[in-house]
């Protein structure tokens, strides 16, 4: 994008300011590991699944990444947890419990975090099993030192699919068609540029 802004200098010189502005969009593939320790074989809650869920930004349509995503958790006892960050006024990390899910479907309806809303979200129909012996408590402890790298939330570069992507990353887990960290760069400059009128020429400085 160019501007340009006159002023009169004298009678014969006008000193012209070109104001342009220059954006740039590069894509990052980015991976934030962290240490997964194993929990003893007699824990609560030990981990039999791992499934991808997304679901639709509020007004918005659900295409391709954009979009929101989360863990589904399946423990041993057939008892289900939604792990998922970036919710909330606060963008922070939630793990809460939720009811009638069929683990041969590849859609859930569940309660939000704060129970205002019924969600609908797709599913992956077979889930992952993990290598290592976790929990629901031991997963959300690596998503949560996986967040801790940096400090707030953002929409493009550190969100809801870095966190539970990074996370599955850590258990040992391929992922497949990951998401691209977005960044945006902006810079301004500015230029004096004087032109001098006379009867028979045009000079630029």
């Amino acid at each position: 994008m160019l501007l340009h802004t006159n002023s009169l200098i004298d009678g014969n010189c006008v000193k012209k300011q070109k104001i342009k502005t220059k954006i740039s969009i590069r894509f990052s593939n980015e991976k934030h590991l962290v240490q997964c320790q194993e929990q003893q074989k007699d824990s609560k809650n030990i981990i039999k699944k791992v499934y991808v869920i997304t679901c639709k930004l509020t007004y918005t349509p659900k295409i391709g990444k954009l979009c929101h995503s989360g863990i589904l958790l399946q423990t041993e006892e057939n008892e289900f947890y939604i792990l998922e960050y970036g919710v909330g006024m606060n963008h922070v990390i939630y793990l809460y419990k939720i009811q009638n899910v069929n683990d041969n479907s590849n859609f859930i309806i569940a309660k939000s975090y704060d129970k205002k809303l019924d969600v609908r979200w797709e599913k992956q129909k077979i889930g992952s099993s993990l290598n290592s012996c976790q929990t629901i408590n031991s997963v959300q402890n690596i998503m949560e030192r996986i967040i801790s790298k940096r400090k707030k939330y953002n929409l493009l570069n550190w969100n809801c699919h870095m966190a539970q992507e990074n996370t599955r990353r850590s258990l040992g887990l391929i992922v497949k068609n990951p998401y691209r960290a977005i960044y945006i760069d902006y810079g301004i400059t500015i230029k004096d540029q004087v032109s001098v009128y006379n009867k028979n020429s045009l000079i630029n400085f």
